[in-house]
């Protein structure tokens, strides 16, 4: 009797520990899915503005005065749009342009001296097109996030400038905060980007 009460006792008792291991496996699938999905729309929309004629227009437009700016920044609604209808996906789109007659405003600003010493702006040059997802710092808010960087070209293939969307940080923050596990989201195997705890070890869960 001993023996079997030992034997159903290890029995329910492993596969209650698989059902719950399973259970946070699909949480954890849910959440991957989900910031999965954004990085999908953000990837999408920056091929949208790949050879954007409007943003052509802007990037290339010689403009004697600030007025003559203001008009053509009126004009285009298109990345006011993408914000409007992806905003819990994007927390931003900003263009890099060589435009030094632009005034700069929320979504197109001149590539300065400063601007092209950013890691993510110099090595999205070096991928001529391919998409560099980085986790930095945002220069306004002081909040890091994840960050897709892509350079723009004309439909003759002619660099226009480059193109930066942050991704809203509650895409990746909440869903991991709210758990009553511990749980942390790593970048790249290496970063710890959202946590809900302080105590773990967080050197010895990233050797692991």
């Amino acid at each position: 009797m001993l023996l079997a009460d030992v034997y159903m006792y290890t029995s329910v008792r492993s596969v209650m520990i698989q059902q719950e291991k399973e259970a946070l496996r699909d949480e954890l699938s849910r959440i991957a899915d989900s910031v999965s999905e954004s990085i999908g729309v953000i990837e999408d929309i920056s091929k949208r503005l790949y050879f954007d004629e409007s943003i052509e227009h802007i990037a290339f437009t010689s403009y004697e005065s600030y007025e003559e700016v203001l008009e053509d920044y009126r004009n285009y609604d298109t990345i006011a749009n993408y914000l409007r209808y992806y905003y819990q996906e994007i927390a931003s789109i900003t263009i890099y342009t060589y435009n030094s007659t632009l005034s700069n405003n929320e979504y197109f600003v001149y590539a300065d001296a400063e601007v092209k010493k950013d890691p993510g702006y110099t090595e999205a040059l070096r991928r001529e097109g391919g998409s560099y997802w980085s986790y930095d710092e945002d220069t306004i808010t002081g909040k890091r996030s994840l960050k897709l960087s892509r350079v723009l070209y004309t439909a003759e293939m002619e660099r226009m400038g480059v193109v930066v969307i942050d991704m809203q940080n509650k895409r990746t923050e909440l869903p991991i905060t709210e758990r009553e596990e511990i749980t942390l989201f790593v970048y790249n195997n290496t970063t710890v980007l959202h946590s809900n705890t302080e105590d773990a070890d967080y050197e010895e869960i990233l050797e692991l």
